[in-house]
């Protein structure tokens, strides 16, 4: 696969790091297998998928063969999954499909507002996607009472995987209405309550306006963010980037835009995002798994990231078991 270009957003940019020597004998990784064989477990991420399913899309299609090929545990969705005036098979997959009626954890987003409701600025109307596949009623998620945000603990071995995910639309313009208060504060107040371990790790997702959210919280709010979470996940733009606020280019957390399944814009390719969870120590190798490509296959830097758990972020490369680019 041809490295992508450095791309610069605003203060983010993909930010090569130092060389550093990985914990793992990833010397010895060469395949996908090689590295699912050394996995605890898996899980994987899309976005931007507007109202798209396996049963009609050739790209949803292979990603869902290839998380049911990989085992994973679950799959967790970042916004856009639905879109007003189309068949929305998606909705269909979902209800007729029992593993992802059960292990499908969306966001909602714009998309959904406006299926659902009478716009894509009827805040929080999408949160009748919950409903209908009955997340509201897993005894492992606990919902906002807005009914459009929830936090879900999905625990794997002795691993458990906090997920907060929030309501950040495109629309309405105005941020202080798209994104407000009362639900960054459903953030902070969830973050505060966790109790986090050596064996745990910590997800947020919001679909956001332009990409990103976390310049959108307080100084304060931002820094209970970067020092407790480990993956934060955003859509909306259709591509697929790692975003590295100054000062944080090999620490804090992985903050990743999804990039979308079927719909990739601006040169980025069609894809979602594989999580694979290591042991000792406890890490995430997070690779942007092509969907235009005929096999799900090792992705290389910039498409692929390691996490350590309270530790560090860099791009990764298998070839030779250094990090960086």
């Amino acid at each position: 696969m041809k490295l992508a270009a450095v791309v610069v957003i605003g203060l983010f940019a993909f930010s090569p790091a130092a060389p550093v020597r990985v914990q793992y004998g990833f010397q010895n990784v060469n395949t996908l297998e090689d590295l699912e064989e050394t996995e605890a477990f898996s899980f994987s991420v899309i976005s931007d998928n507007h109202g798209s399913s396996p049963i009609d899309n050739i790209e949803m299609a292979k990603m869902s063969k290839w998380v049911y090929n990989s085992k994973d545990a679950f799959v967790l969705g970042v916004g856009d999954h639905l879109q007003k005036n189309k068949d929305n098979d998606f909705i269909t997959f979902l209800i007729r499909n029992e593993w992802w009626k059960n292990n499908f954890y969306p966001t909602i987003a714009d998309a959904e507002n406006d299926y659902f409701g009478s716009g894509q600025s009827d805040w929080g109307s999408g949160g009748q996607l919950l409903n209908l596949i009955g997340l509201n009623r897993r005894n492992n998620v606990q919902m906002n009472p807005n009914g459009a945000e929830y936090y879900a603990q999905m625990k794997v071995d002795d691993i458990t995987v906090h997920y907060i995910v929030l309501h950040f639309p495109d629309n309405p313009g105005d941020i202080k209405i798209a994104f407000p208060e009362s639900s960054k504060q459903f953030l902070i107040n969830t973050l505060n309550h966790i109790n986090k371990t050596e064996n745990d790790i910590i997800i947020v997702s919001a679909h956001s306006m332009y990409g990103s959210w976390i310049d959108c919280l307080s100084p304060a709010q931002q820094h209970i963010v970067n020092r407790k979470c480990d993956l934060l996940l955003a859509g909306t733009t259709h591509y697929f980037e790692r975003r590295t606020p100054e000062g944080l280019e090999n620490s804090g957390p992985l903050m990743l835009s999804a990039g979308s399944v079927n719909k990739a814009r601006w040169g980025s390719v069609n894809g979602f995002l594989q999580v694979h969870v290591m042991r000792n120590p406890l890490s995430l190798v997070v690779q942007y798994v092509n969907t235009d490509d005929s096999e799900n296959k090792l992705q290389v830097s910039p498409y692929s990231y390691v996490k350590y758990i309270n530790g560090g972020v860099y791009p990764l490369s298998f070839t030779n078991s250094i990090a960086g680019i």
